[in-house]
């Protein structure tokens, strides 16, 4: 690595975007999920040193995660732990969660308990 060339916010958020649109586009589930784990592991990342590299996160990237993981969420239930912990990371971070993510992030627990294997008795 140059001493001179260091990542900044915009570079950051091109490759979390990137992972994103990956995830959208995928035809099948462990290829969405994939992607949406990685764009996840490249969020965290800038979270982690956002405040000593000052460097920022965008609501925007928080908010698209979980709207992913809203629809993968009833196929693979296991991507609720993945949300509620963006979600978290969202809450720790510099902005203020409006109520559009916590719609979503309800909306992937939901999907998540609506799977198979999680039989809701309706009355």
């Amino acid at each position: 690595r140059s001493p001179g060339l260091c990542p900044n916010s915009e570079s950051f958020a091109i490759v979390i975007r990137a992972w994103l649109q990956s995830a959208e586009q995928a035809s099948n589930i462990d290829e969405r999920v994939s992607s949406l784990q990685r764009a996840v592991e490249w969020l965290s990342s800038l979270r982690e040193i956002e405040n000593e590299k000052n460097l920022s996160t965008a609501p925007e990237l928080f908010t698209r995660v979980l709207r992913i993981a809203r629809a993968a969420a009833q196929e693979r239930p296991f991507v609720l732990d993945l949300a509620k912990d963006v979600f978290e990371n969202y809450r720790q971070s510099r902005h203020r969660v409006d109520y559009i993510s916590y719609a979503a992030l309800l909306q992937v627990g939901l999907k998540a308990f609506s799977g198979p294997g999680h039989q809701v008795r309706k009355r």
